[in-house]
């Protein structure tokens, strides 16, 4: 069971909040003390070239394959490291996570050939053409082997969001690399949902396999419960 996955830092790093814009570090606003790290500012003040950047993050890959899942996704399911079993994997991805991009758990999943939990996602929800490429469906449940589900938080609204909040929900992920910018970040939301807990605790049982909880809609989480 994986609640936050992805691989690939050199495509996850210049789409995550937690490495920056390469801004120079600023105030914490909730504790002027500190200050909120930009770990992009380094690396951009020293190439402002944005295609350097690209390459020399496609460099430094080499060496975080050692410790990148990367590294080692071949070996999960179906191509076990020496006297370890076959594994099967959920995966849950929350839609537009601000700090783990979904495109890495993209990845992840066509690499050890998980199945796609459709539908994926409502209507303009996703950017891509095809935002199950190179995934095969689940075309029945309860299922026996390897899946990636998308949860949503939905759009970004000011009703219906969760006591105490006057906003709530987040945009797709820009196509581009660089960060999310807008709406409430749901990289948390999925292992909050009643729905994906008991997805977790059925796949969790001996003998367990992957269960619907959503239906025949896309799965939610937050306080979205769909168009």
């Amino acid at each position: 069971m994986v609640g936050v996955p992805g691989m690939n830092f050199s495509l996850l790093l210049q789409r995550s909040t937690d490495f920056g814009t390469g801004q120079p570090p600023r105030p914490d606003p909730t504790n002027p003390a500190s200050f909120v790290p930009e770990f992009a500012y380094p690396l951009y003040q020293s190439y402002p070239n944005e295609l350097q950047r690209q390459l020399i993050l496609s460099l430094i890959q080499q060496m975080w394959d050692h410790s990148d899942p990367d590294g080692l996704a071949h070996h999960i399911t179906t191509d076990p490291l020496p006297d370890t079993p076959a594994h099967h994997v959920l995966m849950h991805v929350a839609l537009g996570d601000h700090q783990v991009t979904q495109y890495a758990a993209q990845v992840e999943a066509r690499t050890i050939g998980a199945r796609a939990r459709l539908p994926w996602a409502d209507p303009g929800r996703h950017s891509e053409r095809d935002p199950t490429y190179g995934l095969a469906p689940i075309s029945s449940f309860p299922y026996d082997g390897s899946a990636i589900v998308m949860w949503d938080a939905g759009p970004i609204r000011s009703t219906g969001c969760p006591p105490g909040e006057s906003s709530c929900g987040n945009d797709v992920p820009p196509v581009a690399n660089v960060p999310p910018s807008t709406g409430a970040d749901p990289h948390e939301l999925p292992r909050r949902s009643a729905a994906a807990r008991q997805q977790k605790s059925d796949f969790l049982q001996i003998g367990g396999r992957v269960t619907n909880p959503c239906g025949t809609r896309p799965c939610y989480d937050g306080s979205w419960s769909g168009p």
